[in-house]
Formats: structure tokens, sequence, C-alpha cells
């Protein structure tokens, strides 16, 4: 019998808020089972890399990235974890959401204020 794993996140998008990169995404619309967070990955070229796990399971969940390099095209994508997720559980992964792509060239960073 096949592992039943969690639908994808939906509506993936990118923009650049003050001084840093938010990935945002919707829950999936109709789920087999509950999803309990969420899991971001990113590349510039290559390999997937993980930016964050275990982001909260809400209405509209979204991570802000304040490290992102100047004059880099990034690619996102988001998965859906089955609850509970837990550290010491091997989390079952949803198929990953569509690629989002941003460049971050031009951007500026916003100077505190005086």
């Amino acid at each position: 019998m096949a592992e039943v794993v969690p639908s994808s996140a939906v509506n993936v998008s990118v923009r650049w808020r003050g001084d840093s990169l938010v990935v945002s995404w919707l829950p999936p619309r109709r789920s087999p089972i509950t999803v309990g967070c969420y899991v971001v990955e990113y590349r510039t070229l290559g390999h997937w890399v993980p930016l964050v796990e275990r982001v909260a399971a809400v209405d509209r969940p979204s991570y802000r990235w304040t490290t992102a390099s100047r004059s880099a095209t990034y690619q996102f994508r988001v998965f859906s974890v089955a609850a509970p997720c837990r550290p010491d559980l091997p989390p079952r992964l949803s198929p990953p959401s569509a690629v989002v792509s941003f460049h971050t060239s031009g951007l500026r960073r916003r100077r505190p204020p005086r």
C-alpha cells in the first residue's frame, strides 16, 4: 500500500520587501491528510538546498529570507509535510510545488530611518 502524503502547496510567490525576500504560498486546496508544516527549498544552479524546514501551517504561510545575495537568480519550491511535524520523525513530503524564479539584480536595501 502506498504511503499517503499531503497535497502540494499552491500559488507560491516571491517578492522583495524592505531588505529581504519573502516567499509565500497557500495551503493545498484539498489534501488527503493534514498538513503540519512546510519545507522551502531554493537553488541558483544545480542542486536544491533547504532554506527553512518546519514553517508553521497557517492560513497564509510565508518565510522572510534576509541573507539573499544581490545579482542572483533564485528558484524556490515548497513542500507540504504531513502532521505531525517533529524533528524526530521522518517527514512525509508532498510532491514539490510549482517552481518560482526571482532575480535580485537592481534591488536596493532599505536604509534604516534616521
